[in-house]
């Protein structure tokens, strides 16, 4: 369980998160969504336990009773699998290896890692250097490194930023089923997807909660305005039958 109870960070006169409390649960697809410059990437780093000399946190969160940085690195790593938006690699490992690194913490396990290739379809590319493949293809490989850690926790910050839509909902089609022995947190801003795929959505506003809950009792005409300051209509999906919005 990840839990947080008056969270709040910042960078000495910038607060960044505000008195943030929440629970996540041992498994299912939370999303978080928020304007740009709401806490969204912060908040996924503090829980990552990414080292910020310059952030100050105040009440950071639980990790299964234990503070995020009372974990050393290996144990975090045995815990919390993370993919930051800004993934990158300046060595021509091929793609398989970079996949592998996943498992630095755990034994080697060459079964998880082709199960890995596969769901992000990149067997084609596994033995393609990862300098010379797309960023849209490096974006599967940063994920796909991710899920071979095979942690009881996921952190993803916007993982369909650099994919098509083919891929996008690949993705989140994979991600709902891992999501089912597994807590997912992920960012994004794509307020239709989450609400396809989310069991649970956590709005954030200038660093603050302003809703958290199933994607019906978060996405409301009244909620988007106050995150986003647009006005948005309501309607249901004809084929998932989960809320979605339109200008």
């Amino acid at each position: 369980m990840i839990q947080a109870v008056d969270l709040c960070a910042g960078y000495k006169n910038n607060m960044v998160l505000k008195n943030l409390s929440f629970t996540l649960k041992d498994s299912g697809l939370n999303v978080l969504l928020g304007a740009n410059g709401s806490g969204k990437s912060t908040l996924l780093s503090i829980i990552a336990g990414v080292p910020n000399s310059s952030l100050e946190c105040r009440n950071e969160p639980l990790i299964d009773g234990k503070k995020v940085q009372a974990y050393s690195s290996f144990e975090r790593a045995q815990k919390i699998a993370f993919t930051a938006q800004s993934e990158t690699c300046a060595w021509a490992y091929t793609v398989r290896e970079y996949v592998s690194m996943g498992r630095f913490a755990k034994e080697e396990n060459p079964q998880i890692v082709e199960w890995a290739l596969k769901s992000l379809a990149l067997e084609a590319l596994a033995d393609r250097a990862v300098t010379e493949i797309s960023g849209g293809e490096f974006a599967r490989a940063a994920i796909a490194r991710s899920l071979v850690q095979d942690t009881p926790y996921l952190l993803l910050d916007e993982p369909q930023a650099n994919l098509d839509i083919q891929h996008q909902y690949a993705l989140f089609n994979l991600l709902e089923e891992i999501a089912k022995t597994k807590s997912i947190l992920v960012t994004m801003h794509d307020i239709n997807m989450a609400a396809l795929f989310a069991e649970n959505i956590l709005l954030l506003k200038s660093g603050s909660l302003i809703a958290e809950g199933a994607p019906e009792e978060v996405i409301t005409s009244a909620n988007i305005q106050k995150a986003y300051g647009i006005t948005v209509q309501l309607m249901e999906h004809p084929i998932r039958k989960k809320v979605q919005i339109y200008l």
